[in-house]
């Protein structure tokens, strides 16, 4: 009996294998940072990132980096791999031998205390009984002395008649000295003269002046000397008359009654110490600096007077431990500019505390309410440590007081203040040669770098143009196996470039038929001066195009219909135009003939004609005799070739037969089916192809499997020719 069972086949097909186009737009650059890690691959995905990574502006005439990062994001850029460099005592054997120096600074906290400032407080109150002319000298540790003086005059009025007079004892004279109560003086005896006149007023003790006779004539004087001594005089008579009164002057009210305020106008200009007011009206001198060298000395006409002892008042030490020290997050001297502000909490506890780093005097970084307790959330080393969310600036490293010393967390915390900057920081600079741009594939510095990523196909060091800089870029394009495209940076004044004729002689010697996987353009550009704190009060800088060409080349490759098969060069849809150039360096390009001086020796000019914008005006490679003579040529070539073999890897360690041979070709052809046809040139054939022939069973043996590709790529209207003839009547 036929059971009848069902049954349902399932069959396992390999799925069909596909090739999808790689990104050719990502670039990498080595140049010098303000900051940054060094000798090391940092990704950045725009202008913003880039300057949280690696700083401001720098300037220096071996590098652009920091500034033409922002012509590689305006073009058009997204990815750049940056490789901050410096210099290297032994590039090719040792890779942590570079000589930029990490800044650093202690932050310390007080076992019995804080250290004390130089200090002194008068054993007098306010007011003081000074004189004209009494002298304040302070001596803040032993500096020297600082003198300070107190200047007073007294009111005065004098009399304007001639003397002697008819006798005027019916008269009286009103004397209102100080803005007090007017006080009446009668004269009651023989007054004819000046003498006798002075002699009844002081006779009749009117408090607060002085009667005295001067050149033949009555003088009244206030008592009091000061700005505010003043003497207003009345008389009865028509016979005895006064002149204008002559306020008092000087640097206090009244010398005779010095308020501490006073005192404090009066030393302003003190540098090294201050000076307050107790509130019982005693003087206090304090040293600026604390410590057993922190010191206050008080000498003078006026320091008895004042209740200053004359002697030396010196600052105490107590016992100190470094709690906290901070180091720049990286190596330079950007961290010498940096200060640490520590303040109480703004939770109230005195466990914790607000701590900020702050650049002149603008806060650049802040945390509150963190503590020195590791166990705790508000750590103030994981927070300003934390790997994606802590600081750009610092790093901190904890004593561990409280691990080691026994110190509660309030008592680890660092003393407040503001302390800094920070020391020793250094960019590494001195010294610096060619070879520290293009590093060694033995400690993978400079430009080997970059290995540790595959898919960077642009790339230059920007600003540096030297010849030794030029051959190792064409290197590494031979240690990448051609992987990438490098845009060569633009000669200047420093390679003795000055107009198109020693541009041209100087690419016959350094670049001419050097490789067709590099370009390199003339002359440099202007752009808009970003810092004038950095670059000074001018309207534009001067920087080579290259990094404005690589992000011209990934805008182009992205938004562009035939994306990298289409040369970045000339004004259609914008291909070439150079955003926020402002103009070149030398005009000679404004001239065919001196265009034509460079494309002779396949230099790119910039150019600008009437209507257009400043533009790459060119497109070949620095060798046009081989394969690829166009940009686009070698950069399509690229990424034909990088996207076969990055869809080829399923092909690795599979079975060298016919099956997978054609899968393989049928991958790859599928893929060239979906270039533009206006890329290729018919007469040319474009195929790939991995047949039997190729893989013999010599081959086979070998444990290896061939494909073969071939390129027809058209050819650009790199010249314009106008055919012109006269035209022949019909008859």
């Amino acid at each position: 009996m036929t059971t009848g069972a069902s049954r349902i086949n399932v069959k396992w097909v390999q799925g069909q294998q596909t090739v999808t186009g790689v990104d050719t737009s990502r670039a990498g650059a080595v140049g010098i940072t303000e900051r940054g890690p060094i000798g090391t691959r940092t990704t950045v995905f725009s202008k913003e990132e880039f300057r949280r990574f690696f700083g401001g502006y720098v300037v220096h005439a071996a590098s652009d980096l920091s500034i033409s990062v922002d012509s590689f994001f305006d073009n058009g850029g997204t990815a750049l791999d940056v490789v901050r460099t410096c210099h290297y005592t032994s590039i090719g054997t040792d890779p942590d031998s570079y000589t930029a120096v990490i800044g650093t600074l202690a932050l310390t906290t007080f076992s019995g205390g804080s250290p004390t400032a130089g200090t002194e407080t008068s054993s007098g109150s306010e007011t003081f009984e000074l004189a004209n002319g009494d002298t304040i000298l302070i001596n803040p540790d032993a500096g020297g002395d600082q003198t300070f003086t107190l200047t007073a005059t007294a009111g005065t009025v004098a009399t304007s008649n001639a003397w002697p007079v008819a006798d005027q004892t019916t008269e009286t004279i009103t004397i209102t000295a100080d803005g007090g109560t007017p006080q009446i003086v009668p004269l009651t005896s023989p007054a004819t003269t000046a003498e006798e006149v002075a002699n009844q007023i002081s006779a009749a003790a009117v408090t607060g002046i002085q009667a005295y006779v001067s050149g033949g004539h009555l003088n009244i004087r206030s008592d009091t000397q000061g700005s505010g001594s003043t003497i207003v005089v009345a008389t009865s008579s028509s016979v005895i008359i006064f002149g204008t009164p002559t306020a008092g002057t000087g640097n206090v009210i009244s010398v005779a009654a010095v308020t501490g305020a006073e005192i404090v106008t009066v030393t302003t200009a003190l540098t090294g110490a201050t000076v307050s007011v107790e509130g019982t009206g005693e003087i206090t001198v304090t040293s600026a600096t604390t410590g057993l060298s922190s010191s206050v000395q008080i000498t003078g006409t006026a320091q008895t007077k004042i209740g200053f002892d004359g002697a030396v008042h010196s600052g105490s030490a107590t016992p100190t431990e470094t709690t906290l020290t901070i180091n720049g997050k990286t190596h330079g001297s950007y961290a010498n500019d940096l200060y640490s502000v520590v303040s109480d909490a703004s939770n109230g506890d005195a466990e914790f505390f607000n701590f900020s780093i702050t650049k002149n005097g603008e806060v650049q970084e802040a945390w509150a309410n963190v503590t020195m307790d590791s166990t705790h959330s508000r750590y103030v080393v994981d927070i300003v440590n934390h790997v994606t969310t802590g600081s750009d600036l610092i790093s901190l490293v904890d004593a561990d007081l409280i691990g080691g010393s026994g110190y509660t967390a309030t008592e680890a915390r660092p003393t407040n203040g503001t302390l800094g900057p920070l020391t020793g920081g250094d960019d590494g600079l001195t010294s610096l040669v060619d070879s520290d741009f293009v590093g060694s594939s033995a400690t993978y510095t400079g430009l080997y770098a970059l290995d540790n990523e595959t898919g960077i196909r642009l790339l230059t060091v920007p600003g540096h143009a030297s010849a030794t800089v030029h051959a190792g870029l064409n290197a590494y394009i031979i240690h990448r196996e051609k992987g990438l495209y490098v845009v060569h940076p633009t000669p200047g004044p420093e390679q003795s470039v000055t107009d198109a004729t020693t541009m041209k002689t100087w690419a016959d010697s350094n670049l001419y038929g050097t490789t067709e996987f590099g370009c390199c353009a003339w002359p440099r550009i202007k752009v808009a001066n970003p810092s004038t704190a950095t670059f000074g009060n001018v309207d534009t800088i001067t920087i080579g195009s290259e990094m404005a060409k690589m992000g011209r080349f990934a805008y182009n490759d992205r938004f562009n219909p035939d994306g990298v098969l289409v040369s970045t060069a000339g004004i259609k849809d914008d291909r070439g135009v150079i955003i926020n150039c402002l103009g070149v360096e030398y005009t000679d390009m404004e001239l065919d003939g001196k265009a034509d001086l460079l494309a002779n020796v396949n230099i790119e000019p910039i150019r600008k004609f009437e209507g257009t914008a400043y533009h790459w005006d060119g497109g070949d490679n620095l060798k046009i005799d081989g394969d690829w003579p166009r940009q686009w040529h070698a950069r399509g070539a690229i990424y034909v070739v990088q996207s076969i073999k990055k869809g080829a890897l399923w092909v690795k360690h599979s079975k060298n037969n016919p099956k997978n041979r054609g899968d393989w070709e049928r991958q790859g052809s599928r893929f060239l089916t979906t270039l533009p046809d206006d890329a290729f040139d018919s007469d040319r054939p474009t195929f790939w192809q991995v047949s039997d022939a190729l893989n013999g069973p010599e081959i086979r043996a070998q444990q290896r499997i061939r494909g073969k590709l071939g390129l027809g790529f058209a050819d650009d209207a790199k010249y314009v020719e106008i055919i012109v003839t006269r035209t022949i009547a019909q008859s």
